[in-house]
């Protein structure tokens, strides 16, 4: 169909634009005959503006057949390229000057008037069937439904303009368990799995890695607390509920003194600091792991000189498989001096000492050895095979 403009002209100059507006205009004065021939052409149209609305209609009505629904976003175009939600968004603000059969028309396809409202009422719609299909209230940011309806941030709108609602829109939400104020009740949901664990373990030191039985990973978001504080992002309130709880801001440090301090208690009462791995005190503070991983990250450089100096200050041994290589050594040093070789039998206890159980090790290679140790094993006639 050809839609002559007014300022259409032929080759030579004649202005059909403006003839054709003119019989369009003057319908009613014109002969039958002109009338026929006029509509004998296959694109004639009398009415412009019916026709156009006309194509816009079935624009419309392939819409909401695809879609199911008749609330075009403002920017949506058509496969070929017509401004579709423009011409919807336009028409809402010429209802007036629709006529009645136009209005039905639209109505009938389910046609959105007040696009503010119906965003509002679709945001609530979709909102319930979350909370249903998902079992929770609290949407993420970005999430989308099915039909690309932008729920999440929808949400975000409605806390963000709480003030601006009415009355009935804020009990409609509330009646549906909307959460105003997400961030300030998930803290003290986590909080209260804090508060359960605290009841159940007697403290509040919580490990890294901790996961509660119904999945909450309480140890990420106890770190999540400490790097909040350091980082000035977390108000006195929350401070002072959490140490109510025992909460401890610097875990390292707070470990480092409890160890060091059983420590003490153990050198004062043993006399050495030579503390088994397995060791656990009455107290229930396991020492013997503690010192453990002190060597371990010791020998990766982890402690500071001035720990370093106060352990050493009660005797604290470093490396302990190398202090009893060296005490076994001399006993066999002694052995040696005595009996003349270094041929120790099994049995043999030599000051308290199974001497001969560590020979039979040192031969078995069940204690490593470096290749200074075997050679001054080798220098006092070490038996490295028996018979």
């Amino acid at each position: 169909m050809q839609m002559f403009q007014k300022s259409n002209k032929t080759k030579d100059g004649h202005k059909l634009g403006v003839w054709v507006s003119e019989q369009r205009k003057n319908r009613e004065l014109l002969s039958s005959e002109r009338k026929s021939r006029l509509e004998s052409i296959a694109s004639w149209v009398w009415d412009v503006k019916a026709t156009k609305r006309e194509k816009w209609f079935i624009y419309l009505e392939e819409f909401v057949k695809q879609e199911g629904h008749a609330y075009v976003p403002q920017k949506y175009k058509t496969k070929d390229g017509e401004n579709l939600g423009m011409w919807v968004c336009n028409l809402r603000g010429q209802k007036e000057k629709l006529s009645t059969e136009n209005i039905s028309r639209l109505d009938s396809l389910g046609f959105v008037w007040d696009a503010n409202k119906n965003y509002w009422e679709r945001g609530v719609s979709h909102f319930k069937k979350y909370a249903q299909v998902e079992g929770s209230v609290l949407v993420p940011l970005r999430y989308k439904s099915n039909d690309g309806f932008g729920l999440g941030s929808w949400v975000g709108e409605q806390r963000k303009h709480r003030s601006k609602l009415t009355q009935k829109q804020r009990y409609k939400l509330d009646s549906l368990g909307f959460d105003w104020a997400p961030k300030q009740n998930q803290w003290e949901n986590w909080l209260s799995h804090l508060e359960i664990y605290v009841q159940e373990k007697g403290h509040a030191r919580v490990t890294d890695t901790y996961t509660c039985p119904d999945g909450y990973k309480l140890g990420s978001w106890i770190q999540n607390q400490r790097t909040n504080a350091r980082m000035g992002k977390m108000n006195s309130e929350r401070k002072f509920i959490l140490e109510a709880l025992g909460f401890d801001w610097d875990p390292i440090k707070s470990d480092w003194e409890e160890g060091f301090y059983n420590l003490e208690k153990y050198v004062a009462k043993k006399k050495d600091a030579l503390v088994p791995a397995s060791e656990k005190l009455s107290n229930g503070f396991f020492l013997g792991q503690w010192v453990s991983n002190l060597r371990n990250s010791y020998k990766n450089g982890k402690v500071d000189p001035e720990k370093i100096s106060k352990l050493n200050s009660l005797g604290f041994d470093w490396d302990p498989f190398l202090t009893r290589w060296e005490h076994c050594f001399s006993l066999l040093e002694k052995f040696v001096e005595k009996k003349g070789h270094a041929r120790v039998p099994y049995a043999f206890i030599l000051e308290g000492y199974h001497l001969g159980r560590w020979v039979s090790k040192i031969r078995k290679e069940t204690v490593k050895k470096t290749t200074e140790q075997i050679s001054r094993l080798d220098s006092l006639g070490f038996v490295w095979k028996v018979k």
